[in-house]
């Protein structure tokens, strides 16, 4: 499955910028450059299938020795955690446009299992799918509470008057 939410607004593929334009030769540093945002561009486009560095590299024409260590050096982390990041990046994405429900989620941005996406998710979020999802359907009420003036009770069966009014 994939969910159509792209490109992500939350994420971004992290080069370092500085480091790749400290490249001394002209060509490296273009062939680095590209090969980076080639490969970035792969990742985002296929965040939900079965993403393996070796395929990646394959596709682009390199090693995934040299792959890695490009990623590693020029992105800060490996290429599992930036698929990860991927991923959780655009499970929160559809968890804020409540356009899945939290239990489907996992197998629109790449987890066949569940229960592992619910344990990363959360290893990313300090939450899990439906407590993400509960915190912004809360965050909202509360603004438009706020908006129109009026505040929720604790119990959220009543309102009463904002600060202003009293």
């Amino acid at each position: 499955m994939k969910c159509n939410v792209f490109p992500c607004e939350s994420f971004s593929f992290p080069v370092d910028r500085d480091a790749v334009g400290s490249i001394r030769n002209p060509k490296q540093q273009e062939r680095i450059a590209d090969l980076l945002e080639d490969v970035g561009k792969r990742m985002e486009g296929r965040y939900a299938e079965k993403l393996r560095l070796e395929s990646i590299a394959a596709e682009v024409g390199v090693s995934s020795w040299y792959l890695c260590k490009v990623i590693r050096k020029y992105c800060g982390s490996g290429f599992s955690d930036i698929l990860t990041g991927i991923r959780i990046a655009h499970a929160e994405e559809l968890l804020r446009n409540g356009e899945v429900k939290p239990s489907l989620v996992g197998q629109f941005v790449g987890y066949e299992e569940t229960g592992q996406f619910i344990k990363v998710f959360h290893r990313m979020t300090g939450l899990t799918p439906r407590q993400y999802r509960d915190g912004l359907a809360i965050e909202r009420s509360l603004a438009l509470a706020e908006t129109e003036g009026r505040y929720l009770c604790s119990d959220d069966t009543e309102t009463y008057p904002g600060p202003s009014v009293l």
